[in-house]
């Protein structure tokens, strides 16, 4: 639990950097998701396999993206 506005500082560093850290890796796989969804569009024939791994990820990285934004509401929620 957060007591001194000391505390809520630090708190809200941390996960501001968390955020930020995460921001990277999630856009890089965002990036990778789109290119192998244009292989996808492109091919002659695809699998429902494939298909249903395309949009588990997407669904994933969507969740993801989510909770960054969260993280983000609540540092500025906190450090105002």
């Amino acid at each position: 639990m957060i007591k001194t506005p000391y505390e809520r500082l630090d708190y809200c560093e941390a996960m501001n950097r968390i955020s930020h850290e995460l921001k990277t890796p999630v856009t890089a796989v965002k990036l990778e998701l789109q290119l192998a969804k244009r292989k996808l569009d492109n091919k002659k024939t695809r699998t429902e396999t494939e298909q249903e791994i395309f949009e588990r990820l997407n669904s994933a990285l969507g969740r993801l993206e989510t909770l960054m934004e969260r993280i983000g509401v609540s540092v500025m929620i906190l450090g105002s």
